[in-house]
Order: C-alpha cells, then sequence, then structure tokens
C-alpha cells in the first residue's frame, strides 16, 4: 500500500468538491429557467423536460455527496492503516537498535574480558 500524502488528499477532495458544486451551479440555473418558464408560460412538456433535468441533477449530486463521504472514510481507513503499519516498523527498528547495541555491549564485556585474560597469560 502506497503512502497517500496530505496534497493527494485534498486534490481528491477538491476533485470531487467541483463534482458536487458544478450539480449545485447547475440546479440553481434550473430553477431559475423552470420559475421564468412559469411566469413566460411555457408548454407543459417543456417544464416536464426541465423538471426532468432538475430532478436528474439532484440525484447526480446527491450519488456525488454519497461518493465523497465513501472517499473520506476511506482515506480516513487507509490513514489508520498506513499510521499503525509505520509503528509496526518503528517498534521493529527500536528492537534492532536495542539489539545492536546489547550485542555491542556483550562484545566489549568480552573483549574486556579477553584481554585481562592475556593480561595475566603474559604475566604468569
Amino acid at each position: 500500500m502506497c503512502c497517500i500524502t496530505n496534497e493527494m488528499l485534498e486534490k481528491e477532495v477538491e476533485e470531487i468538491w467541483s463534482e458536487i458544486k458544478l450539480p449545485e451551479d447547475e440546479r440553481e440555473k434550473q430553477r431559475d429557467r423552470l420559475e421564468r418558464g412559469l411566469e413566460n408560460g411555457f408548454l407543459s412538456k417543456d417544464l416536464e423536460k426541465l423538471l426532468g433535468k432538475f430532478e436528474e441533477r439532484v440525484t447526480s449530486l446527491k450519488t456525488l455527496k454519497t461518493k465523497l463521504i465513501e472517499h473520506r472514510k476511506k482515506v480516513e481507513m487507509l490513514t489508520v492503516e498506513e499510521l499503525t503499519k509505520a509503528r509496526k516498523e518503528n517498534l521493529l527498528a527500536v528492537r534492532e537498535v536495542e539489539d545492536l547495541e546489547e550485542s555491542s555491549y556483550d562484545g566489549k564485556v568480552k573483549n574486556v574480558d579477553l584481554e585481562s585474560q592475556r593480561s595475566r597469560d603474559h604475566s604468569s
């Protein structure tokens, strides 16, 4: 699993938000056209068409909002997974360092023991 950066998340959210915002703008335009149509006495077929487009836009907006919510949940889960993975890797690295320090200490103790043994052997 790759790392997700804040920039990537922000870009993704901006893209989804622009998709959501567009239908909201379109919905306002369609509402205005519908109101003007009523004022100008459009034929009922034209009004039905406008109303159908308006309903499609509302449905599209709801779908995009649902996708955004799902995406945010997915990002939160990925973030938790990445943090958990990083924490585990960090703990493993700490253990490796501790093991190396212990081995180094043991080596120094053995070296001191060998040197003192050599000193005793040369003294005798």
